[in-house]
C-alpha cells in the first residue's frame, strides 16, 4: 500500500467530516462514522481493488 493512497483516503474521510462540521454534534459524529466506514472503500478505489482482495484473503495471497 502506497503512502499517497493512504493519504488520499484519509483526506477523503476528513472531507466528509469537515463537510458536516457546521452542523451539530450528532451530525458530526455520524459523518465521522461514515468517513471511517468509507476508508476501506477509498483504499480499494485508490489501490484498484488490490488492497481489498489481499485483505479478504483472495487472489494473490496464497489463501482463499
Amino acid at each position: 500500500m502506497r503512502l499517497a493512497n493512504v493519504g488520499r483516503s484519509l483526506l477523503f474521510a476528513a472531507a466528509l467530516v469537515a463537510a458536516g462540521a457546521w452542523t451539530d454534534g450528532v451530525h458530526l459524529i455520524g459523518l465521522l462514522v461514515l468517513g471511517l466506514a468509507a476508508f476501506p472503500a477509498g483504499l480499494a478505489v485508490f489501490e484498484g481493488g488490490d488492497w481489498w482482495i489481499r485483505h479478504r484473503g483472495g487472489e494473490g495471497t496464497g489463501r482463499s
